[in-house]
C-alpha cells in the first residue's frame, strides 16, 4: 500500500476539486462586480431613494457580504477538507454562514410584508422610515436567534481514508454532537422555515391577485376606449358620410377653432386632473412592477437553496454519505451544494432586466467611468 500523509491526501483532493474552485472563483468575481455596481449606482446616481427602491441597496450589501463570505469559505473548505485544524474557526464560520443566510430571508420577508400593506391594505405607515429601520433591526435580531444554536452542532469531525489508512479532520455537522443543541437547532430552523415559507406564499398570493386584477382592469379599460372611439367614428360617418370624409382628409380652420373655443374654459382643470391621474397610474405601475421583481428575487432565493437543503437532508439520513463518495461524485455533490451562492450574484441581473430606471442609471455611471 502506498505510504502517504494527510498533506499528500489534501493535495490530491485539491487537484480533484480544481473545477469547483474555478467555478467558485467565477461566482466571487461576478458577485462582487455586480453588487458593487448596484451599490455604486444607488450611491452616485440614485441618492434620493424612493419607497419602491429603499431595500434594494440593503439587499445588494447583504448579497455582496454573502458572496465574499460564502465564496471564500467554500474555497477554503475545499482546500482543507481533511486538514481543518481550528474548532473555534469552524464554529465561527458556520455561525456567520447562518447569519448570511437568515438575514436576507428576513429582509425579503420585510419587503413582502411592505408590498402587501401598501398594495392590498393601503396602509401608509409601511412607507415611513421608522417602520423600515425598526423592521431591519428586528430582522437582524431574529436572524441572530435562529443562528445561535449553529456553533453547538458544528465541530471538527474525523475523516478516515481506508485506501491510505489515514485520518484527517473536516469541519461540519457532527452526528455525535450535543443532542440537546441539535434538537433545539432542528426545531428552531424547522419552525422558522415553515413560518417563513407559509408567510411568503400567503402574502405573494394576495399580491399576485391584486396585480392580476390591476392589469386585467387596465386591459379592459383600454379595450373599452378603443371601442368607444370606433363607435363614435362610425356614428359620425353614418350621419354625414361626405362631410366626415372631407373633414378627415382636409380639416378646416373652423373645425379647430370650434374645438378650441369649446375646450378653452375647461383646459386648466382637465389638464390638472389628467396629469394627476397619469401620475397616479404611473406610480401604481411602478409599484406593481417592483412587486413582481421582488417576487422573482424571492423565488430564485428558494430555488437556489433547494439543492443545498436536499444535500443536508440526505447527509442527515445517511451519516456516512460524504465518506463513501468517489472523487467524481464528491466533485458533483460539492458543485450542487455550492449552487446557493448563485442567489447572491444573480440579483444585479434581475435589477438590470426588470428595473428600467436602474438600467438607465447604470449605463450612465458605466459610461462616465469608462470615459474618464
Amino acid at each position: 500500500m502506498e505510504n502517504i500523509t494527510v498533506m499528500d491526501w489534501k493535495d490530491e483532493i485539491i487537484v480533484d476539486m480544481m473545477p469547483n474552485i474555478i467555478v467558485l472563483s467565477f461566482y466571487l468575481l461576478v458577485g462582487i462586480c455586480g453588487n458593487v455596481l448596484v451599490l455604486s449606482v444607488y450611491a452616485c446616481q440614485m441618492k434620493n431613494l424612493s419607497d419602491e427602491r429603499y431595500f434594494i441597496p440593503i439587499l445588494a450589501a447583504c448579497d455582496l457580504i454573502a458572496t465574499v463570505f460564502f465564496g471564500s469559505f467554500a474555497i477554503y473548505n475545499l482546500i482543507n477538507q481533511v486538514t481543518f485544524s481550528s474548532s473555534v474557526l469552524c464554529k465561527t464560520i458556520f455561525f456567520f454562514s447562518g447569519l448570511a443566510t437568515f438575514i436576507p430571508i428576513c429582509v425579503l420577508l420585510i419587503i413582502a410584508i411592505q408590498r402587501y400593506l401598501k398594495m392590498c391594505m393601503n396602509l401608509n405607515h409601511s412607507k415611513k422610515l421608522l417602520f423600515k429601520r425598526l423592521s431591519l433591526v428586528l430582522a437582524t435580531l431574529l436572524s441572530v436567534i435562529v443562528a445561535s444554536p449553529i456553533p453547538f452542532v458544528h465541530e471538527l469531525i474525523p475523516v478516515h481514508n481506508y485506501r491510505y489508512n489515514i485520518t484527517g479532520m473536516r469541519c461540519g455537522s457532527s452526528p455525535k454532537g450535543n443532542n440537546l443543541a441539535r434538537n433545539v437547532y432542528v426545531i428552531t430552523v424547522g419552525v422558522f422555515g415553515v413560518t417563513i415559507g407559509t408567510t411568503f406564499i400567503a402574502l405573494y398570493s394576495k399580491i399576485a391577485y391584486k396585480i392580476f386584477v390591476h392589469f386585467k382592469s387596465s386591459s379592459n379599460q383600454n379595450d373599452k376606449k378603443v371601442k368607444e372611439i370606433k363607435v363614435e367614428a362610425n356614428d359620425r360617418e353614418n350621419k354625414d358620410p361626405a362631410n366626415y370624409k372631407t373633414n378627415q382628409e382636409h380639416p378646416t380652420d373652423n373645425d379647430y377653432q370650434v374645438n378650441s373655443n369649446e375646450n378653452d374654459s375647461n383646459t386648466p382643470i382637465i389638464s390638472k386632473q389628467t396629469g394627476s391621474a397619469k401620475r397616479q397610474k404611473k406610480d401604481r405601475g411602478i409599484t406593481y412592477r417592483m412587486a413582481i421583481m421582488f417576487f422573482v428575487i424571492t423565488l430564485i432565493f428558494f430555488i437556489s437553496y433547494t439543492p443545498k437543503l436536499v444535500m443536508n437532508i440526505i447527509s442527515g439520513i445517511y451519516k456516512d454519505f460524504a465518506v463513501n463518495l468517489s472523487t467524481s461524485q464528491r466533485t458533483a455533490i460539492m458543485f450542487v451544494n455550492d449552487m446557493f451562492i448563485i442567489n447572491n450574484i444573480v440579483n444585479p441581473f434581475i435589477y438590470a432586466f426588470m428595473d428600467t430606471k436602474f438600467r438607465k442609471e447604470a449605463k450612465t455611471l458605466l459610461k462616465r467611468a469608462f470615459d474618464c
